[in-house]
């Protein structure tokens, strides 16, 4: 009996240790998960092309960037108020958001921002209309965007102005 429970005291060791790291990380979250669910709609998305689900949050080590309104999925009526907050680093001067519509591979449209909490405006465009997937990068002076500091919102609905 001492033999097996020598050989499942590493696993329960194992378990216990990623219970308490799936614990800690959940400390102070006390957002709902679920997108429909209300809290946080800022997505913190992984450096590259994928990101999570919305309503998924990403730990992140370093800079972050969260949204708290518009939510994914939210309507909203072009120029359209971001509520932000910058974790993580400085907000140094001339620092802004990059924001993209549906994919980064385009020109992004600068957006100012005044310190590590506040609220940016995504101006009016015929462009912006209709549902779609807004990208915000946090970037330093020199357009240089800050790693991990990225959030997705999906399927928002943008009303306003519209191309004729």
């Amino acid at each position: 009996m001492t033999d097996a429970t020598a050989v499942r005291s590493p696993r329960i060791k194992v378990a216990a240790v990623l219970i308490a790291a799936l614990a800690a990380s959940s400390v102070g979250c006390s957002e709902p998960s679920s997108p429909g669910a209300g809290g946080t709609s800022g997505i913190t998305a992984p450096e590259g092309p994928a990101s999570p689900a919305a309503g998924d949050i990403q730990e992140a080590e370093g800079p972050m960037l969260t949204v708290s309104s518009p939510a994914s999925g939210a309507t909203v009526t072009a120029p359209v108020s971001i509520r932000y907050q910058v974790h993580g680093i400085e907000v140094g001067e001339g620092m802004h958001l990059h924001a993209f519509i549906d994919s980064t591979s385009a020109t992004p449209i600068e957006i100012a921002i005044q310190g590590s909490t506040g609220a940016a405006v995504l101006p009016s465009h015929p462009l912006l209309g209709g549902r779609r997937d807004l990208i915000l990068e946090l970037a330093r002076a020199d357009h240089r965007r800050v790693q991990g500091a990225r959030v997705v919102l999906h399927d928002l609905i943008i009303e306003g102005e519209r191309s004729g």
